[in-house]
C-alpha cells in the first residue's frame, strides 16, 4: 500500500511491516527512492542473502548474547540464529517474517497489528504489538510502536531500513552525525560490556563529518565490524525525542534527521553486500 504525506510519498507492504519504498525530492525537486529493496518480490519471502531490508524487526532487534536471559530465576532459551551462538532480532522467524494485520489505514498513515505468542521463538508471554507509519506535513516519516503482554518479557522493537540517497552511488561522502558518546563494542559475535567511550576516535560523529573518515581509519572496533556495525549509546533527553543522527549527501542534497526516545542506535554502513544481489531498478547491492 501507499501513503502521502508533505513531499514524501511511501509504500509498504504487510509481510514484515517492512518499508518496500520511500520517495522523497532532491535539491532539484526531482524524486528519489531512499531506501534498499529486493529486485522481486520472491526475494522478500524467500531470502538467500539480506534478510531484514526495510522491515520491522524484534521482538528484540538487535543481538541477545548466549540466546537466553533469565527473568525471576527461570532462563529462556532463544533460536540460535546467530552463527549458532547468539539471537539477532527475534530469532528465525522474527517480526520481519510473519504477515502482520492492517488495522486501520488513512490516506497518510497505516497501522499494523501483529499477535506474537507465547513461546514464539523461546520468548515468554503474548505479546500484542501495533505499529502505526505515518507521514506529515513538515515531511517525517514517523513510526509509533504499541505493546501489550501478559508476563514479564524484554520487548524492543525496531525499523531496519537501508538508506542510499541516490540509489547506486556510495555512502563515502555523506556528512554524518550521530549523538553518541560511547559505543556497545563487539567482538566476534559477542556483545561487550561496559560501553567503550569512542570521544576523539573514529567512530565520533558528535562533530558532523564524512562517513569515509571512519573508514580510512585504522581502528580496532571499525576493523572487528569491517566497518560500522555497532550499537551507539545515544545521550537521550529526559524530555520528549532526542535528535539521535542525521546523516547529508551533498550530491543529491537530501538531508536525513533521526530523532527517537531510546537510548541505542545501531548504525550499519552496507559492509555485507556484496553485489551477488541486485536490489531495485536493478542496481547491485554492493559495498564500496
Amino acid at each position: 500500500m501507499t501513503i502521502k504525506g508533505g513531499n514524501l510519498a511511501l509504500q509498504a507492504t504487510n509481510f514484515g511491516g517492512r518499508v518496500v519504498s520511500l520517495f522523497v525530492p532532491d535539491k532539484d525537486g526531482e524524486y528519489k527512492d531512499v531506501v534498499l529493496g529486493h529486485e522481486t518480490i520472491d526475494e522478500y519471502v524467500h531470502y538467500t542473502k539480506e534478510r531484514f531490508l526495510g522491515a520491522c524487526v524484534g521482538p528484540v532487534a538487535n543481538r541477545i548474547t548466549n540466546a537466553s536471559f533469565t527473568i525471576d530465576g527461570v532462563t529462556y532459551n532463544l533460536d540460535a540464529n546467530h552463527g549458532g551462538k547468539g539471537t539477532l532480532h527475534g530469532g528465525f522467524k522474527g517480526l520481519d517474517s510473519v504477515v502482520w494485520d492492517i488495522a486501520e489505514t488513512t490516506g497518510n498513515s497505516v497501522t499494523f497489528h501483529y499477535l506474537h505468542k507465547d513461546g514464539e521463538g523461546g520468548f515468554p508471554g503474548n505479546l500484542d504489538i501495533k505499529m502505526k507509519y505515518s507521514l506529515t506535513k513538515d515531511d517525517s516519516f514517523k513510526i509509533e510502536y504499541e505493546a501489550t503482554t501478559d508476563k514479564t518479557r524484554p520487548v524492543n522493537i525496531s525499523n531496519h531500513p537501508y538508506f542510499n540517497f541516490s540509489q547506486g552511488g556510495t555512502i563515502d561522502d555523506y556528512e554524518m552525525y550521530i549523538n553518541g558518546d560511547s559505543i556497545t563494542g563487539i567482538e566476534g559475535l559477542d556483545i561487550l560490556d561496559p560501553p567503550i567511550n569512542i570521544l576523539g576516535t573514529p567512530m565520533d560523529y558528535k562533530t558532523p563529518h564524512k562517513v569515509s573518515d571512519a573508514f580510512n581509519a585504522d581502528f580496532e572496533q571499525l576493523r572487528r565490524g569491517r566497518g560500522f556495525d555497532h550499537n551507539y549509546c545515544i545521550n537521550v533527553s529526559p524530555e520528549g525525542l532526542t535528535r539521535a543522527a542525521s546523516a547529508y549527501d551533498p550530491a543529491s542534497g537530501i538531508f536525513l534527521e533521526v530523532y527517537s526516545d531510546q537510548p541505542g542506535l545501531q548504525v550499519y554502513s552496507g559492509q555485507y553486500f556484496n553485489g551477488e544481489e541486485n536490489g531495485k531498478y536493478g542496481s547491485k547491492l554492493l559495498y564500496h
